[in-house]
C-alpha cells in the first residue's frame, strides 16, 4: 500500500496541456496541492524575499522554521553527546501524524482557492478541464 501511495504522489502524469507534472494532484486537477510552490518559497526565503515566499506557499515558512528547530535540537544533542529527550510513544507519534494530515486538508483547500482567485499561473494549469469548470462557477 505504501508503494502505491508513493507512486501516486511522485509518478508524473501528463496533463491535458501535454505537460509533465511531478505532482499527481496537480496533474489530475490542475490545482496546486498543499505543497505546490514550496520549493519556490524556500528559494525565496534563501534570498530573504519573504513576500515572494508568502506568495508561493506560506506553509513552506512553517516547515523551514520547524525543520530549523529540530535541526538545532539535534545539533545540540550531538554537541552534548547525549539524548535530551526520550523517544515518542507510538500512540503519540500516530496522533501527531493524524493531526498533521488532517490539518493539510483545509490548507490544501485554501491554497487552491487563493491560487485560483489571485490568479497564480505558475501554480494553476488554467487549461485543465477541472480548473475551467471551477472558474465557471
Amino acid at each position: 500500500l505504501g508503494l502505491v501511495v508513493l507512486w501516486l504522489i511522485f509518478w508524473p502524469f501528463p496533463t491535458p496541456a501535454s505537460k509533465i507534472s511531478f505532482c499527481s494532484f496537480h496533474s489530475l486537477t490542475g490545482l496546486p496541492c498543499a505543497f505546490c510552490g514550496g520549493t519556490r518559497a524556500v528559494k525565496a526565503m534563501v534570498h530573504w524575499d519573504w513576500a515572494s515566499a508568502m506568495y508561493f506557499n506560506p506553509l513552506a515558512i512553517g516547515v523551514v522554521i520547524v525543520g530549523g528547530v529540530i535541526g538545532a535540537f539535534l545539533l545540540l544533542e550531538a554537541a552534548l553527546g547525549r539524548r535530551l529527550a526520550g523517544p515518542l510513544k507510538p500512540r503519540l507519534r500516530w496522533a501527531i501524524l493524524m493531526v498533521c494530515l488532517l490539518a493539510i486538508l483545509p490548507w490544501n483547500w485554501w491554497h487552491a482557492k487563493v491560487a485560483l482567485k489571485t490568479p497564480k499561473p505558475e501554480l494553476v494549469d488554467f487549461s485543465h478541464p477541472v480548473v475551467k469548470f471551477l472558474l465557471k462557477e
